[in-house]
């Protein structure tokens, strides 16, 4: 399909926001490192280190909040990275909202073991206080201090694809996402698939609960059996998305770089196709947000936020087509969300001069959030401020 001139144009306006916020030599295009700390756990009576990753949009005073994705095993770098990449290439293509990224690493000494061993299986094993310390701490924590929602996804490889399944099993209703790679089945006297298989019938779930696996050459067999499992007709419940996928020839520790960006597209694919909606060239009303937004929370559980580009580029598709009332209107659902966005206000303002309106109270909402924004330097501050000056006058 053709795109107009104009829908160029806004897409342009995107790609060139993205540009001009990202730092020079910065690893990641749309995530910064917010904090690398190591705490005593209370459930788990030893030490974990955890990594936060948050948006360019995130900022501690702003009260917006962002999906939470776990990732567990950050020890493997060379895995946690490429996770994480991912994450970052699919946000910075506006095919998954901006999300607070977590990495949990596993315990060292031999705790990666005992913390995904279940004491049926090992008296050692201490995988249910570890599903106390990831449930009852860490979740709490980072919704109470790290802008974290109450979308949760989690993302497990080998070991802790067993155990993110297992606690999918246990908390059904608790996650919306599931991410195993390489998770086995069966621990000694313990058998996962008949776990999920109860779990999945007794339960009613609220919400649609994405979960995909991936298995290589590494568990062939729990992959048919789960894959089984899944396909019986008593488990095709209301609101479960499942799929998985088999890579014969894949090596063990090959399997997160295959499997994550495709698990990550699935999960978020309706919500780009409801954002899509919104920014399409033929909706010309900005008010069917509402409408979108509540279509994503019934499917998702709770709000989901529109990307900061979509939103930019709505205004400007509006903008150049000199229809200044609904660009004030698309650029208003931007710093309704984002509020640290400071240059939508003068765009706001430069389309309400372009009406013979006031624009005395954007600039001063202008204004009060450019010392507060984090978004832009302090250089790029100043040349808004001057364009401000210029709008004033």
């Amino acid at each position: 399909m053709l795109i107009s001139t104009h829908f160029k144009i806004a897409l342009l306006a995107i790609f060139c926001l993205f540009i001009t916020i990202n730092t020079n030599g910065q690893a990641l295009e749309r995530y910064r490192t917010l904090k690398d700390t190591t705490y005593l756990s209370q459930n788990l009576g030893f030490k974990k280190h955890i990594q936060i990753t948050v948006p360019i949009e995130y900022q501690s005073n702003l009260p917006n909040k962002f999906p939470l994705i776990i990732v567990f095993d950050t020890q493997n770098k060379r895995q946690y990275q490429y996770i994480l990449k991912s994450i970052d290439f699919l946000t910075a293509n506006e095919q998954m909202p901006s999300a607070v990224v977590v990495g949990v690493e596993a315990g060292s000494g031999g705790n990666r073991y005992r913390e995904t061993q279940l004491p049926v299986s090992d008296s050692t094993g201490i995988a249910e206080k570890n599903e106390d310390y990831i449930f009852k701490e860490l979740i709490p924590m980072l919704r109470d201090k790290y802008k974290a929602s109450d979308f949760t996804m989690l993302v497990g490889h080998s070991r802790y694809g067993f155990l993110t399944t297992y606690l999918m099993a246990r908390h059904i209703n608790e996650l919306n996402a599931v991410i195993s790679i390489s998770p086995f089945l069966k621990q000694d006297n313990f058998d996962l698939s008949d776990v999920l298989r109860k779990s999945l019938k007794s339960n009613k779930l609220k919400h649609t609960l994405y979960y995909r696996y991936a298995m290589g050459n590494d568990y062939p067999l729990d992959y048919k059996t789960l894959t089984a499992t899944l396909k019986e007709p008593g488990l095709k419940i209301n609101n479960f998305n499942a799929d998985g996928w088999w890579f014969p020839e894949a090596d063990h520790m090959t399997m997160p770089g295959l499997a994550i960006t495709r698990a990550l597209y699935e999960v978020f694919a309706y919500w780009s196709k409801c954002q899509q909606e919104y920014f399409s060239e033929n909706n010309k009303d900005v008010s069917t947000i509402t409408h979108i937004k509540q279509k994503l929370a019934d499917n998702y559980g709770t709000q989901l936020p529109f990307s900061l580009g979509k939103l930019n580029g709505k205004g400007y598709a509006f903008y150049n087509n000199k229809d200044y009332a609904n660009a004030i209107l698309a650029w208003r659902q931007l710093v309704e969300q984002y509020p640290n966005f400071i240059q939508a206000y003068l765009k706001i303002a430069e389309c309400q001069k372009a009406l013979h309106q006031p624009i005395t109270e954007t600039i001063k909402q202008f204004k009060a959030n450019v010392a507060a924004s984090s978004i832009f330097t302090a250089e790029q501050k100043e040349e808004f401020l001057k364009d401000a000056k210029e709008l004033e006058n």
